[in-house]
């Protein structure tokens, strides 16, 4: 399939942010499913579904931006994309994200605290009183 220059230098783009997207994903999917694995089974069965996940959002983005035109070229720049992420941008995006999910589980524990105290104040009277 011939393409013009500009179809070209939009495959080499999407193909880049495609391997961004993953690398952001795989850190995503790193995040919520723990650094430490406790059953090996289920981390693979988990690590399967992960990858066919993503394989699917990659077509489904190609599809949208370059046709799912797949070539070896453009797995070529999906791997850079990849190595572009993992090297400059993971560290700083999982720290980000560390830190945004503790923020997130704090503010959410300390609400549910506070909306519930008046309950826990009237059940410890009245498991008192008896």
């Amino acid at each position: 399939m011939i393409f013009s220059m500009s179809q070209q230098v939009n495959l080499f783009v999407f193909s880049l942010l495609g391997g961004m997207l993953i690398g952001t994903l795989f850190d995503i999917y790193r995040i919520l499913r723990g650094f430490e694995s406790l059953n090996k089974f289920i981390t693979a069965v988990e690590d399967l579904l992960f990858w066919i996940l993503t394989g699917i959002i990659i077509f489904v983005f190609m599809m949208y931006t370059s046709y799912a035109y797949m070539s070896f070229n453009v797995f070529v720049y999906i791997a850079f994309g990849l190595l572009i992420y993992l090297k400059l941008i993971s560290k700083g995006f999982v720290k980000t994200l560390h830190r945004l999910l503790i923020f997130l589980f704090t503010t959410i524990r300390i609400g549910f605290y506070i909306i519930t105290y008046p309950l826990r104040v009237c059940f410890y009277k009245i498991l008192r009183k008896n």
